[in-house]
């Protein structure tokens, strides 16, 4: 489910590759997180860049996902949109196993790294609807 795609971010284009994808996205700065983290020198919270994270894997694998777990993340430098308005995250290490998903994910920009984690998803169950 894309929480914050199209309000914090743009997804400008998104491209798979052996065992993976890349991800072109855009920050935008006057986005109300931005107002309240932190106002006159905003930055992307890591849960931010973790939960666009796991909606760009959505997008790529195409499948309504939720997180079901992060692990060994390092956010490495602060990721502003006044820096850093345009980035990529690059999945590799993509596997699909029945309802779940996994990758790596780097973030950077101009051969600058912002954070890097490996993120588990699953696929949602559609809810049963009685009528």
């Amino acid at each position: 489910m894309t929480i914050l795609k199209d309000s914090l971010y743009i997804l400008e284009e998104h491209t798979t590759t052996a065992g993976g994808a890349i991800c072109r996205v855009r920050l935008n700065a006057a986005d109300a997180v931005y107002k309240a983290h932190f106002p006159g020198h905003p930055v992307t919270p890591g849960a931010v860049i973790v939960q666009m994270a796991a909606e760009l894997l959505d997008i790529v694998v195409g499948a309504e996902l939720e997180i079901s777990s992060i692990g060994s993340v390092k956010f490495l430098r602060e990721l502003s949109p006044l820096s850093a308005p345009a980035f990529t995250v690059a999945f590799t290490h993509l596997r699909r196993d029945g309802r779940s998903v996994s990758a790596r994910a780097a973030v950077s920009a101009e051969g600058v790294q912002y954070a890097v984690m490996s993120v588990v998803c699953v696929k949602k169950l559609k809810k049963d609807t009685c009528g």
